[in-house]
């Protein structure tokens, strides 16, 4: 009877050590998860500012109405490649044929007159390295533009001059990629809501202040947007 429950005891024993050893074998694994979990947040923040930098100088105007269809100018030599521009994302260079080219300077004059007659900046042709219509969106009354410019100054006062389109439908902000599109989303949510005062972008990077009198903070995930 003795030996009986000597040979339980021990049987037990050996199988709580099998348990034991397997909690931290899965212990174990779990932390390495989690390690590389957080690499790859890493990674994709990296990437992602990466991303952004490339767009450091472009903007997204909402509103602006072309005087003329540029595919007009395409018809010589067939339909216009939308290569130029992933519809949503930053330039792909390649080789423009004629069409294009001309589509392109007629978009970039179409932007310079905007430029000058309504912001009172004046853009010269070397500062637009490109400009591309984006498809229109659900809302959009006018297909959104994406122009790039070679320069951070002459930007700069371009989205200084912004504040006079005040009263008018036409709106220009930073060209945001996707993750950094849905922070200022959430960001602007939260300022409906009453919990943030003010939300801008500047050259790609978000930034938010709780009220007047605090610092201005930029937002570089969701968890940022956790302000006490």
């Amino acid at each position: 009877m003795c030996k009986t429950v000597d040979d339980l005891n021990k049987s037990n024993k050996e199988k709580e050590d099998k348990i034991d050893k397997l909690i931290h074998k899965i212990e174990c694994l779990e932390n390495a998860v989690a390690a590389k979990d957080n690499k790859i947040k890493q990674l994709e923040s990296s990437l992602n500012q990466l991303e952004q930098y490339t767009r450091k100088n472009n903007i997204v105007v909402n509103g602006l109405s072309l005087k003329q269809s540029p595919t007009d100018y395409a018809g010589a030599v067939g339909n216009v490649s939308t290569r130029d521009f992933d519809q949503r994302d930053g330039p792909v260079r390649h080789r423009a044929g004629g069409g294009e080219m001309a589509k392109f300077q007629f978009m970039k004059d179409q932007a310079k007159e905007f430029f000058r007659n309504t912001l009172r900046v004046e853009v010269n042709d070397s500062d637009i390295s490109a400009v591309h219509e984006l498809r229109k969106g659900p809302r959009d009354k006018t297909a959104p533009l994406i122009i790039a410019f070679t320069n951070s100054a002459v930007k700069q006062d371009i989205m200084f001059s912004k504040k006079t389109l005040r009263n008018q439908d036409i709106y220009i902000n930073d060209q945001l990629t996707a993750t950094n599109g849905a922070l200022f989303k959430q960001a602007r949510d939260l300022r409906k809501q009453g919990q943030l005062l003010y939300v801008w972008t500047r050259f790609g990077k978000l930034f938010v202040k709780k009220t007047a009198e605090s610092q201005a903070k930029e937002i570089r995930s969701p968890n940022d947007l956790i302000i006490n």
